[in-house]
């Protein structure tokens, strides 16, 4: 069991490291005023990433704790126990970095400082006034 947990650590270790090298490489924010690019983006990329980190974390608990659960190997239920605990953990595992990775780009994205848009001169503006409403150009 400890031949799969090694790969599957180190495959979270470096998916997380290279999605952020490459969002530290991006292009500095124009000039003038920013915002968010989309915030309920980010937030639902941060849940993912959140639930995606404690889903990976526990299934190499898991993963580790039905490795090392059976001391001896002549008790048939303890090996079975010690199985399905191992499957629990790697079905973990892979949910959770599947949750990370959707939720790291979600997060990325979402979080792209973009220019605010500015109204040009010559878009007609309705106004609505005391009197009533006014058209200017």
């Amino acid at each position: 069991m400890r031949s799969v947990l090694l790969p599957l650590l180190l495959f979270t270790l470096v998916s997380l490291f290279s999605s952020h090298a490459r969002a530290s490489e991006s292009a500095p924010p124009p000039q003038g005023g920013t915002h968010m690019r989309s915030i309920p983006l980010f937030v639902t990329g941060v849940v993912f990433d959140v639930a995606g980190g404690a889903a990976t974390a526990g299934g190499i608990g898991l993963l580790a704790a039905g490795a090392s659960s059976c001391h001896r190997d002549t008790d048939a239920g303890c090996a079975t126990a010690g199985t399905l605990i191992s499957l629990a953990g790697v079905v973990a595992i892979v949910g959770g970095s599947a949750l990370l990775a959707i939720g790291i780009p979600l997060t990325v994205v979402g979080a792209t400082a973009v220019p605010d848009a500015k109204a040009s001169r010559s878009s007609p503006r309705v106004r609505l006034g005391g009197s009533g409403l006014a058209l200017t150009f």
